[in-house]
């Protein structure tokens, strides 16, 4: 039983960073994805507009969530809840990130997906427009990945929460042990 609440406590103590990345992606993620709309609306590109507003609203879903549980903890103070809410948005992104892979991974054609500068772009504009798309399409799957162990997190944290908080003073007294 120590070894797990050390393990918990180590989660706990190295959660901050994460959380602050997550912010940062949640930020980005947004307007590259509206940078994005923009470009091809104005550019008239052919864009799968269900899949990419759909994806919009699960970021700033992400961000409220995310808003919501670092800002505004008396918000939702059932733990139960909040875990409700992660597992939906886990859930969400999962689904989500692969429809639109499949829906949008070729949407601009036979354009290497890296967008190399030896490439016989169509005009000048589309190469930026592809590392958009490009930079829009990994930082999804990274803001998945996240959003995956956050999800792993709450579990944890909700299992050994009873340990943490009963056991709190008896884990500082033996652990002068180790």
């Amino acid at each position: 039983m120590k070894d797990l609440k050390k393990f918990y406590r180590t989660i706990i103590d190295n959660w901050t960073p994460f959380c602050l990345i997550q912010c940062i992606l949640f930020i980005t993620c947004p307007i590259l994805e509206y940078t994005k709309i923009i470009l091809y609306y104005e550019y008239k590109l052919s864009l799968e507009y269900t899949i990419e507003f759909l994806y919009l609203f699960l970021i700033i879903f992400q961000l409220v969530l995310i808003t919501s549980s670092l800002f505004c903890c008396c918000c939702i103070p059932d733990v139960a809840l909040t875990n409700f809410f992660l597992s939906i948005s886990a859930i969400l992104w999962i689904i989500i990130p692969i429809i639109y892979s499949v829906k949008t991974v070729h949407d601009l054609g036979e354009i290497p997906f890296f967008c190399p500068s030896n490439y016989d772009y169509k005009f000048s504009r589309l190469r930026f427009i592809c590392q958009i798309r490009t930079s829009n399409f990994i930082l999804m799957w990274i803001a998945s990945i996240s959003v995956l162990f956050s999800w792993i997190y709450s579990l944890i944290s909700e299992i050994f929460r009873d340990v943490h908080v009963n056991d709190d003073v008896d884990f500082e007294s033996n652990n002068d042990d180790n």
